[in-house]
Order: structure tokens, then C-alpha cells, then sequence
């Protein structure tokens, strides 16, 4: 699949995302490489494109920046937007300043669908599976309302049925609109409101909600403050339990250099950052700072404020932040890789057509002029086309139904295609300036002086050129996830250290971060290392500087005595 030729207005099923990633792969052989991070239930690789500048530098000694999408079956716009900002980077390196220094120096990890079990499932019949389609935690589906799509028109939506203690009426003010009957309201219509579906084993009396009969969250299975199921939803038996997360889990462990981590989820218009299960007076106040300060990109950029999950995240109208969110992706990240790490919920078509940032609550939550507004812009964005107007169906168990409810897939929880690439811009640039924040260990000084005949200082200056330190985190250090900065000299045969050792440990270098009075003030700190040498002829010795995650610097130098010089 040429990308080139793409119109970014429709979603990707696994052989096409997998063709799509080919291409790009084999078009950019000098800056990208394709490959599994892992397996799926279903045995689909989780693809990778790691994209860096392969003639400067190996992948493993820059500063890694790693961007997911799809951790949540449906939200396939978030592996859209991994696709084109893996496109951005290699179409528009030989022309972006920004874009080639950060392939040049960086090296980044695009995992575009991780759920890709459950993304095919989504695009391919009508259910809605929150991530994983591994039956969890019955093997077979159970009694009660099951969704499913009775009347074949290719959406599972909503069902109302008319009942005299019904809950909801009929907007007055739009016939698609339902509004709650107020505690002491008699006399009207009224319904009941179910999702579309059938039920398994019905008493015919009694309409129960079945249990999901996918109800694996894998991103409540991480093992950062992992709860079991009857305290966080989703989470699995144990830790890790899934090849989906546990597969990312491993990825990090064997790429110590990811400083920064991106995950795309959608919907809601926010950028999400730790804590997920703890309050912002818990963290290091210099990680505080930084995930808030580079957190504040995505307002700039994609237009979406940056939250605490357990500070500021409101799920509902009725629930305003400190609610925890255990075995979340972007704690484990933080918390046990060290890495500053977000999810970026994409997408808030309620809050467009409002005008403001709740679109998390779900739709049971909106007040009827709320969903006027919403139905207001359904039709002059798509022509009424977002919203299945309510339609006589004979259920072939609760008999007369109305059928109708939101096109929820490509409308709320997912933009419309027309849509659909602007969501892609925006936030393929959100995680370019971010990236650039990243630590960047640079040798601004090499210096070499004769002090004897063939005995020489050798001085070298380093700095990191980041906004971060080279431990990206205070909780890395902590957790020793980010190993010291280190200058070592490499000298050939005929040339020997005879002032001070081969490596040499610096410590971790602070970046732009730590210049200010919060921390310390002062200028940004340049460090100095120096070695006495002994060389009996012209040799060329080289200088390396850094760690994993502020990447390294290699210079060389010609040592020449003066009496070969002079001869």
C-alpha cells in the first residue's frame, strides 16, 4: 500500500495495516525496520516500526521514543494516527529540520495496534469488544441481554420499548432525543432503554444485563498497583496475564533507552499523565513538573489539556477525579520503566458540538439541551447520518420494539472518516514536539594537549542538550532503570591510560528541567573528564559519552607526538 496515494479516510484492517507497514519499511530501508514485539491471543504479530537514522548511531544509544495505539479494540484511531506519524517521519525527513534531528537522534518505536484480535473483531462485524477477545471470565456466553445485531442493519445501537414505569421519554424538543422522567413526572409515554440485543435464557419476564463475554481490559493488566477484578474491572487473573501487555512489558524491558512513551486511545480530547492510582502529592515534584510542563504541548498542538488520571479525570458527572485507575498502562510506564509517559484520549465530538471538555461522561450522562447540541451537529457535519432514527422492529422476544441510537463506532467513540486525518496531524505532531524534550548527551569540547613527549591530557566536555535529565525521571533513578552517564576513552594498541582510568562515571545530567529556582537554579551544568595518555606514535583514539536514555556521543582525536612530527 502506497501511503503517498492514502487518503487517510478510512480504517485499516490487520492485512492492510501490515501491508501499509511493509511498504514503509522497504521505501525508508536507511531509517526504518519492521518487526513482532509479540503474539496476539490469536497468534497476530504486534507489529513494531523502529525509525531512527541508522547511519548515525545504533537504535539502542539514542534516547527511545515509544508511541502505541489500539491497546482498546475499538479505538482504532489511535493506530491511524501511530500509521501517519510513522509516515510523517519518514516522508517529510528530508524536508522537516525539526523531523530529521529527531530521526538523526532518537530513535523511535511505533507499535500501531496492539489489540489487533480484538481491531479486526470491531472492523469486521458489528460488536464492540473493550480489547481482548479471549473469553474472560466465562468460557461461554451467560443468561441475560446479549448484544447483537437483531434487526441486520450492520450497528448494534439501542432498543426502546414503551413501559408505563419506563424511565425515559421523548425529547420535545428533538425526536431522537431521550430525556429521564423526573422523580414525580406521571401521565406521558415512557420507556425503557436497552442495547440491542437477544437474550439467552429468558424467563420472559425478567431483562438482565449479561456479563461481557470479553471482559479482559488490557489495560488493567499491568502489574502498577494491579487490582483484582472485583476491585478494578478488566484486569485478568493475575498480572501480565495477557500476551498483549505483557509482550509491551517485555519490549521495555529490552530497550532501556525509552525515555518517553505515548499511548493513543480515544475519547475524550485530553492528555492523560500519572498518577493513575495516586495522588500528585506522592510523586517527585521535579516528575510533577515535568509530565505537567510537557504534558501543556498537547493544549499547543492538538488543542487537548494535559490531567492527572487520579487527580483531575472525571468519568462521570457524578465522579470528579479521585477515583484510582489501577494496572493502567502509563502507571507502569512511569512507575516501574521509569519512562514519563501519557494517554492521549483523541477525538471529543461531544465537546465540539458543546463546547466543552466532558465528552468522557458517557451518553446516559448529557442533559437534553446537550443532546439537541449533539444532534444539532450531527446534521450539518453528516447530514443526520451519525444517528439512527428510531424505527419500528418486532423483537423476536420482547415482541414491538423501536430500534435507533447513535452510529457509537465511527461517530463517538471514533471520528467520521471525513474527519479522521485532521485527528491524524494533530496528534502525529503532538508526540514530534514532545520528542523533542527528550535528554541528549552532545560532546561540545574535545581538547588534547602534549604535556611530555607522547604523554597527552585528553579533556572532553559533555552536556545533555535536553529539556529532561538522562534518567528522564526521578522515579527511574529510584527504581535504577536508568544506569549513570559514563565517558570512556577507546585507545589502540600503542596507546596506553596512565592518569586516571578508562571509564569514567559522571552521574546523571540534568537538563533545561532543573535550570530554575524550583530546583536549584543556576546555568545548565557542563561536565568535564580528562585522561593522561601515553602514545609512542601517531594513534587515534575516540571518546564516548552517555547512557541509554540520553543517548551517546562518540568523538575521535589524532594524537601525534611532536617528535614524529617533527621527523
Amino acid at each position: 500500500m502506497k501511503l503517498e496515494d492514502f487518503n487517510w479516510d478510512r480504517y485499516l484492517k490487520y492485512d492492510e495495516l501490515t501491508s501499509a507497514l511493509r511498504g514503509l519499511s522497504e521505501t525508508y530501508p536507511d531509517l526504518c525496520e519492521m518487526y513482532s514485539i509479540g503474539k496476539t491471543w490469536q497468534d497476530r504479530d504486534i507489529w513494531c516500526l523502529e525509525i531512527t537514522n541508522k547511519k548515525i548511531g545504533k537504535p539502542s544509544e539514542k534516547p527511545g521514543l515509544y508511541v502505541d495505539g489500539n491497546t482498546h479494540a475499538g479505538e482504532v484511531t489511535g493506530c491511524m494516527i501511530c500509521l501517519y506519524s510513522a509516515w510523517e517521519l519518514l516522508s517529510t525527513y528530508a524536508t522537516d529540520p525539526k523531523i530529521q534531528t529527531l530521526v538523526d537522534t532518537r530513535t523511535f518505536y511505533v507499535v500501531p495496534r496492539l489489540s489487533a484480535d480484538g481491531a479486526e473483531l470491531y472492523l469486521t462485524e458489528p460488536f464492540i469488544p473493550r480489547s481482548s477477545i479471549r473469553p474472560w471470565p466465562h468460557e461461554e456466553e451467560q443468561d441475560g441481554l446479549n448484544p447483537y445485531d437483531v434487526d441486520g442493519d450492520g450497528v448494534i445501537a439501542q432498543m426502546r420499548v414503551q413501559d408505563e414505569n419506563g424511565s425515559w421519554r421523548v425529547s420535545e424538543k428533538d425526536p431522537r432525543v431521550m430525556v429521564r422522567r423526573k422523580p414525580n413526572e406521571v401521565g406521558g409515554k415512557y420507556y425503557t432503554i436497552y442495547g440491542e440485543g437477544l437474550i439467552k435464557n429468558w424467563n420472559g419476564v425478567e431483562v438482565k444485563q449479561a456479563p461481557n463475554r470479553w471482559g479482559l481490559d488490557v489495560n488493567r493488566n499491568y502489574a502498577a498497583n494491579w487490582q483484582q477484578d472485583h476491585m478494578q474491572p478488566g484486569s485478568g487473573p493475575y498480572p501480565f496475564s495477557e500476551p498483549e501487555s505483557r509482550s509491551v512489558a517485555e519490549f521495555f524491558e529490552s530497550h532501556p533507552n525509552i525515555v518517553l512513551a505515548q499511548s493513543y486511545h480515544t475519547f475524550s480530547g485530553v492528555v492523560l499523565r500519572p498518577g493513575a492510582a495516586k495522588a500528585d502529592k506522592d510523586l517527585s515534584p521535579k516528575d510533577l513538573k515535568a509530565l505537567k510542563e510537557i504534558g501543556a504541548i498537547g493544549l499547543e498542538t492538538a488543542g487537548y489539556g494535559c490531567v492527572g488520571v487520579y487527580e483531575d479525570f472525571a468519568l462521570s458527572k457524578d465522579v470528579v477525579g479521585k477515583r484510582p485507575l489501577w494496572g493502567v498502562a502509563l502507571e507502569w510506564m512511569f512507575e516501574h520503566a521509569g519512562a514519563i509517559a501519557y494517554s492521549t484520549e483523541v477525538w471529543d465530538m461531544p465537546n465540539r458540538a458543546i463546547g466543552r471538555n466532558d465528552s468522557y461522561k458517557t451518553l446516559m450522562d448529557w442533559t437534553e439541551d446537550e443532546n439537541v447540541q449533539m444532534q444539532k451537529w450531527n446534521d450539518e457535519n453528516l447530514g443526520g447520518e451519525g444517528f439512527i432514527n428510531w424505527r419500528h422492529f418486532d423483537h423476536p422476544q420482547l415482541g414491538p420494539v423501536e430500534i435507533g441510537g447513535w452510529k457509537h463506532k465511527f461517530v463517538i467513540q471514533n471520528p467520521p472518516p471525513k474527519f479522521l486525518r485532521q485527528e491524524c496531524e494533530k496528534n502525529a505532531r503532538l508526540f514530534v514536539e514532545m520528542g523533542l524534550t527528550s535528554p541528549l548527551v552532545k560532546i561540545t569540547r574535545l581538547e588534547v594537549d602534549e604535556v611530555a613527549g607522547g604523554v597527552y591530557n585528553v579533556k572532553v566536555v559533555a552536556r545533555n542538550m535536553g529539556y529532561l535529565p538522562t534518567n528522564g525521571t526521578d522515579q527511574a533513578k529510584k527504581n535504577k532503570k536508568a544506569k549513570p552517564v559514563k565517558a570512556t576513552i577507546e585507545l589502540p594498541e600503542g596507546a596506553i591510560v596512565v592518569g586516571g582510568t578508562k571509564d569514567i562515571e559522571i552521574g546523571h545530567m540534568e537538563g533545561r528541567l532543573a535550570v530554575g529556582r524550583a530546583f536549584g537554579g543556576g546555568v545548565q551544568a557542563e561536565h568535564l573528564c580528562q585522561w593522561v595518555v601515553c602514545a609512542i606514535s601517531p594513534v587515534t583514539v575516540s571518546v564516548k559519552v552517555g547512557n541509554e536514555r540520553g543517548g551517546f556521543d562518540t568523538k575521535e582525536v589524532r594524537l601525534i607526538p611532536k617528535a614524529c612530527a617533527e621527523a
